[in-house]
């Protein structure tokens, strides 16, 4: 058995157990007994837990930060964003497995590297999406898009349709909230405000102060 595939199956078999009974709860020996192999032949591989989530991190979320690492390097506009937002959920098929580990061990791992680096990688994916020209309505609604594709999933765990569905459907809502927020679409703004006393927003003619939303998504109660 070489090297490359022993390695390969620590992985594979660690990125399970994190998932199915959580990382905490998943020991380097009960990591070796599900692959058949002494403690030691694992730890040849990888001193730590840490060790093996941060390789699962660099493999899994890869995609993500290429796309953010695009955006980034693009003239900021409503066409940059809309394409972002496409390739970022095109990303989260392969991003899915390691991203439910980090959302359901939230409390655990955010005082580990691993999740300095998500939380560093979430609030960069968020500033793509923050336009400081905009009102607090229509900055909201481009956070919000970003917030819809990465939480549908999730959030519409119960709802029927398939998980392709879902994600397809969460692109539209999206799209459709990043083209509200760049036209200044005043009226959501004003039947909102009709029961708070609350004055119709400006449009785009006295901008806000960005959203500042540093924290990962909120996780599943």
């Amino acid at each position: 058995m070489t090297r490359g595939f022993t390695r390969q199956r620590i992985k594979q078999t660690a990125l399970k157990l994190f998932r199915d009974q959580g990382y905490d709860r998943t020991s380097l020996r009960e990591l070796a007994e599900h692959l058949d192999v002494t403690k030691a032949a694992v730890y040849h591989h990888f001193k730590t837990k840490e060790g093996i989530l941060a390789e699962l991190f660099d493999e899994h979320l890869k995609p993500i930060e290429d796309v953010i690492a695009w955006a980034e390097d693009q003239l900021p506009g409503l066409s940059t964003r809309q394409e972002a937002l496409r390739r970022y959920e095109a990303a989260l098929a392969h991003a899915a497995p390691l991203l439910a580990i980090l959302q359901e061990n939230h409390r655990v791992l955010r005082d580990l590297a691993v999740g300095a680096a998500y939380r560093d990688l979430w609030t960069r994916a968020l500033a793509l999406f923050q336009d400081p020209e905009a009102d607090l309505v229509g900055q909201l609604r481009s956070v919000t898009a970003l917030v819809a594709v990465h939480a549908a999933p999730r959030v519409l765990e119960d709802a029927t349709g398939s998980v392709e569905e879902k994600r397809r459907a969460a692109l539209v809502v999206g799209l459709d909230l990043l083209t509200s927020a760049d036209s200044g679409d005043r009226t959501t703004s004003s039947t909102t405000s009709l029961g708070t006393g609350l004055s119709d927003p400006p449009h785009r003619s006295a901008p806000g102060p960005a959203l500042k939303m540093r924290d990962a998504p909120p996780r599943r109660a």
